[in-house]
């Protein structure tokens, strides 16, 4: 059964060696990179880097859960047994899912790191998107209490913001649902920033590379999540392989 729960990762772990070189390729000095480390350490990236962690780890759940059920339910149907016995092995299989996606869970973390893995495709990403002087202008206004202050409190801005706009929502959405978040958010920012505080910020958001980085930004982070699967996937595959093995041998006897 190896490599049939996973075979999503097992292509991430192909195209890993056209996609790397692509990177590689771009031009860089060591104060360009060191700059942009400071860059990354200004923004949370650790923060980002537990996000895309968790994201993918979501993803191998789902992957797993759904190969290794459909997998196990043809066998029961299979065997030809009464319902009873058939209810007895399906929760056999779920308890032995759940067993995997936890050691897994519990796995992963000690073979990869995450943050570091993160600030080097960061790096790499960074200095493919953004000149030296723009790093710089980024850094300088990141250093600031404002903007120190607006990445602090930024998650929890966003959490109050969406259940704020779901709970207003009527059941068919409207022309005012615009109005509604810009409403929600404006009531959230109020709270919190002072008005100098929300000058400042958008004096910078008026900037070119302020700009430039906004627009970005998505693409940047769904490059560093397609990045870090496709560097973590020939870590994972054998790791997860073998746990599926183990729990696929424990639970032998209770098939048959």
């Amino acid at each position: 059964m190896r490599n049939r729960f996973l075979p999503g990762l097992s292509a991430l772990a192909f195209c890993c060696a056209i996609a790397l070189p692509a990177y590689a390729q771009s031009d860089s000095t060591p104060e360009k990179k060191a700059l942009i480390k400071e860059l990354l350490g200004l923004t949370n990236a650790a923060y980002n880097s537990e996000a895309i962690a968790n994201q993918i780890m979501d993803k191998l759940q789902a992957a797993v859960t759904s190969q290794f059920s459909n997998e196990m339910r043809e066998w029961i149907q299979a065997q030809k047994v009464a319902p009873a016995e058939q209810k007895r092995l399906q929760a056999i299989v779920d308890e032995t899912i759940q067993r995997i996606l936890t050691r897994v869970r519990a796995e992963v973390p000690k073979r990869i790191n995450y943050g570091e893995l993160i600030e080097k495709i960061g790096v790499e990403i960074y200095n493919k998107h953004f000149t030296e002087a723009e790093v710089k202008e980024l850094i300088a206004f990141n250093k600031t209490p404002t903007a120190q202050k607006f990445l602090k409190i930024l998650p929890q801005i966003t959490a109050e913001i969406m259940p704020g706009v779901a709970k207003s929502i009527p059941p068919e959405p409207t022309q005012f649902a615009g109005e509604l978040v810009e409403k929600v958010a404006h009531e959230a920012y109020n709270k919190r920033f002072t008005e100098a505080e929300v000058k400042e910020l958008i004096a910078f958001s008026k900037t070119s590379t302020a700009q430039k980085f906004a627009k970005i930004l998505p693409q940047i982070i769904a490059e560093m999540t397609s990045m870090t699967e496709k560097l973590i996937a020939p870590e994972l595959i054998p790791l997860i392989d073998k746990i599926v093995d183990d729990e696929l041998m424990k639970l032998t006897p209770k098939r048959n």
